[in-house]
């Protein structure tokens, strides 16, 4: 089996950054230098994901090339909040706060990949069009958004009560990685009619 060059690489580079990673966190005691390094090694991890996916998106298909683009999209929109994580601990040298940007970052990097599933690049659905895919994913982004400032935001901006803040994020951040899971019936049952009649959600 023909594997291309570019392709080792990536791969090769994942094996030394994680072997690296394990024999680090073993080796190196607790504390600011461990702290440190894990926090380069998970803004360089969304990197090399973004490297592997895109070298996908390069085919005749369309789908299939947008399916692997929402996952890197996905993937940065992680790097992101890592980034916010990151400069709190090792720029700042304080824990990251409750409510801060990060919190909202981290929780809509999965909707890019609800977006992807969604696709089922795997299907032949030649009549679906691109722009079906992009009304999806504003529905899905402006969806999760507003549970997002409805829910959680308010036990941080309007009163200040960061254990019901901390215990309703993690309370929306299962239903989000629920509805990933489900991405390619329980979306697709949600935004979209067929035949005139409303498809039954099947992501419960």
């Amino acid at each position: 089996m023909y594997v291309p060059r570019i392709t080792r690489w990536v791969i090769g580079i994942w094996v030394l950054v994680g072997g690296t990673y394990a024999l680090v966190s073993l080796l190196q005691k607790p504390g600011p230098a461990l702290t440190a390094f894990g926090d380069i090694v998970l803004c360089l991890a969304p990197l090399l994901a973004n490297a592997g996916l895109l070298l996908n998106a390069g085919s005749a298909n369309w789908r299939r090339n947008l399916f692997w683009m929402l996952l890197a999209l996905g993937c940065t929109v992680w790097m992101a909040g890592q980034f916010v994580w990151t400069y709190y601990e090792l720029y700042l040298l304080k824990s990251i706060p409750t409510g801060s940007p990060s919190d909202i970052i981290f929780f809509l990097h999965g909707i890019p990949t609800m977006a992807a599933i969604a696709l089922q690049p795997h299907k032949d659905q030649q009549v679906r069009k691109l722009t079906y895919g992009y009304v999806d994913f504003t529905l899905l982004l402006l969806w999760w958004v507003y549970l997002f400032l409805f829910t959680v935001s308010p036990w941080n901006l309007a009163v200040s009560e960061p254990a019901v803040y901390n215990h309703t994020y993690n309370i929306l951040e299962i239903l989000h990685r629920k509805f990933v899971r489900h991405s390619d019936t329980g979306i697709v049952s949600l935004v979209r009619h067929r035949r005139g009649k409303r498809i039954p959600i099947e992501a419960a």
